[in-house]
């Protein structure tokens, strides 16, 4: 299934202690990037709406042509306030989410939610993962329901998560940035209710509300 996904791909994702110690004054944000015609990063758009041209990317990404991007990166904004420098970039995992039928067997194996909060049309997740092996874990989202509560549109979300009985050896962190685009088209108010279940066996359900523009 295309959406899962390892987390040997994204635990390495701006791991940034380094760049706030030898750069300048550095951002670390989810983003999107957009390439050129010739898939250099040209312009990143943050989950405030402010798109700067990349004036210098010191991590020599190449995309496709045109290609957009999500990403989680640390950056320098110039002085002139229209451009940045791009230091580090990582790809959080940014897929659609599944319908239930879409999953050969359902698997909400734990995690810890660090933070969550709505930007840009994306449900941005910062996770904490218990593991020996990261190659183990695959990842997804899943979209229980959607539903109109008292006339708001409320999209019922939830993590996938198969830990393939890998043991506790430490804690990294996931970066997550779950589109949110196509559930709030024509609407006014929409909610997101996004469930998962914790190390301590139960189901954590947190309510986001994001209106359209």
């Amino acid at each position: 299934m295309g959406a899962l996904f390892y987390l040997s791909i994204l635990c390495s994702s701006c791991d940034g202690n380094s760049y706030k110690n030898t750069f300048p004054p550095v951002l670390l944000s989810f983003a999107t990037v957009q390439a050129d015609i010739e898939g250099k990063v040209a312009f990143l758009v943050t989950d405030d709406y402010e798109m700067y041209s990349v004036l210098q990317d010191k991590t020599n990404t190449v995309l496709e042509a045109k290609e957009t991007k999500r990403v989680v990166c640390y950056y320098e904004i110039t002085g002139s306030k229209e451009a940045i420098i791009l230091y580090s970039l990582g790809y959080p995992i940014a897929t659609e989410p599944l319908l239930p039928s879409m999953f050969p067997e359902l698997k909400q194996d734990p995690v810890s939610l660090q933070s969550g909060w709505v930007g840009n049309d994306y449900l941005n997740l910062l996770l904490q993962i218990r593991l020996a092996e990261a190659s183990k874990h695959k990842l997804a989202f899943i979209e229980e329901s959607v539903v109109y509560l008292e006339g708001v549109k409320t999209i019922f979300l939830s993590l996938y998560h198969d830990a393939s009985d890998d043991h506790f050896s430490y804690t990294d962190r996931v970066y997550c940035s779950i589109p949110l685009h196509k559930y709030i088209v024509n609407e006014d108010l929409v909610q997101v209710v996004f469930s998962y279940f914790d190390y301590a066996g139960n189901r954590q359900s947190l309510v986001y509300k994001i209106g359209n523009k």
